[in-house]
């Protein structure tokens, strides 16, 4: 052997230090010694110095190329040796390359490395250039899916679709896309579900009993149960010493509603289906064309629930009211022999027809099943 080798073995008895080697004073911050690639060699003079032995002579892009070569044998090698493919790549794109096709897949080999370690913006950075230089799919790939990994779904779309572009049957871009989609919908879903739980926002019931107990108004628990289970805020309001009602519109027909977060004791129903039914305009659910302000009957549904102060009216008949489009709200909170729900509930009908006929037929308990 050499020198050295010779020089180790003659200490291999030595007590000198733990593993038998003798205390030579080197210097561990030389090249020599360095157990890994440091970040940016350009910034480790004995390295640099080295590598331009190493490179001497090469024109840059067959340097870079053994550079991105090194950088994707250590990507295959494992995560744990994702830092240094991610030096390799840097340096390989510290080169001045000409070949545009090498950037880009210097620059998306780097954004792959970038995704694992959650680099999103640098994931976006190169495998737009990426793009712009030399479309890939992988280039496609990545940037989608660091957009899904951000919620940021109609991007990852955007990237999918155009990736689908150059290869129509990549089986991952098509995978990701319907992963975007679905989360679209989930989004929607959830959003529609908090929307509903304001739209019956009503108060805690003990919260507005003072505010209208002098008015005469009898407040009972909200007719429909479940209902009930969006309930966490009320909004019975008193506004310039009026009372406006949470109010439900229910059209049996079609099974569906309509919330008035506001119904002022001074409005009419007319107030509000003159606004919501134009004889010129009907709602998308009215497929023959019956729902206009001048066709409709309204009627309450009143007695059906226990008084939250059940020392006020009770024991009183349930009743399904006809009330009339041009009673002010007042006059029926007002009455003496009315116990109201929690949240006002108006069915509304055509005037004429067997769905009304139907309906006043119907058992108040049977009302609202769908609901």
């Amino acid at each position: 052997g050499n020198w050295f080798e010779k020089k180790i073995m003659s200490y291999e008895d030595s007590s000198s230090s733990d593993y038998g080697y003798p205390d030579i004073d080197l210097d561990l911050e030389h090249a020599m010694y360095l157990e890994e690639v440091p970040f940016n060699i350009k910034d480790h003079d004995d390295l640099s110095a080295i590598s331009s032995l190493l490179y001497d002579g090469l024109p840059p892009d067959e340097i870079a190329e053994q550079l991105k070569d090194k950088g994707n044998k250590c990507f295959i090698e494992g995560k744990e040796h994702y830092k240094k493919a991610l030096r390799f790549y840097n340096e390989a794109l510290a080169q001045d390359i000409e070949d545009p096709k090498l950037i880009a897949v210097c620059l998306s080999n780097r954004a792959a490395i970038n995704l694992y370690y959650g680099n999103h913006r640098s994931v976006k950075s190169d495998c737009d250039e990426s793009i712009e230089l030399f479309p890939t799919i992988k280039a496609f790939f990545r940037v989608a899916r660091s957009s899904y990994q951000l919620h940021k779904y109609d991007q990852c779309i955007e990237y999918c679709e155009n990736g689908l572009l150059i290869d129509e049957h990549n089986v991952s871009l098509k995978r990701e896309l319907d992963k975007a989609q679905e989360a679209i919908t989930a989004k929607l879903e959830r959003e529609e579900q908090e929307r509903m739980r304001k739209k019956f926002n009503l108060l805690n019931e003990e919260s507005f009993i003072q505010d209208i107990y002098e008015r005469g108004v009898v407040v009972g628990d909200v007719l429909f149960p479940r209902v009930k289970d969006y309930l966490k805020n009320n909004s019975i309001e008193v506004i310039d010493n009026y009372i406006n009602f949470p109010c439900l519109f229910i059209y049996e027909e079609y099974q569906q509603v309509d919330f008035i977060q506001k119904f002022s004791e001074t409005h009419t129903l007319r107030d509000h289906f003159q606004l919501m039914f134009p004889s010129d305009h009907f709602a998308e659910w009215d497929v023959d064309h019956k729902y206009t302000y001048n066709n409709l009957h309204a009627y309450a549904i009143l007695n059906h629930t226990t008084p939250i102060d059940q020392s006020k009216a009770t024991g009183l008949r349930k009743r399904k009211i006809r009330v009339r489009s041009s009673t002010p709200l007042r006059k029926l909170l007002s009455h003496p022999e009315y116990v109201l729900p929690g949240m006002l509930v108006f069915y509304i009908l055509p005037k004429e027809g067997n769905i009304k006929k139907a309906f006043l037929k119907k058992r108040i308990e049977n009302l609202g099943s769908w609901l």
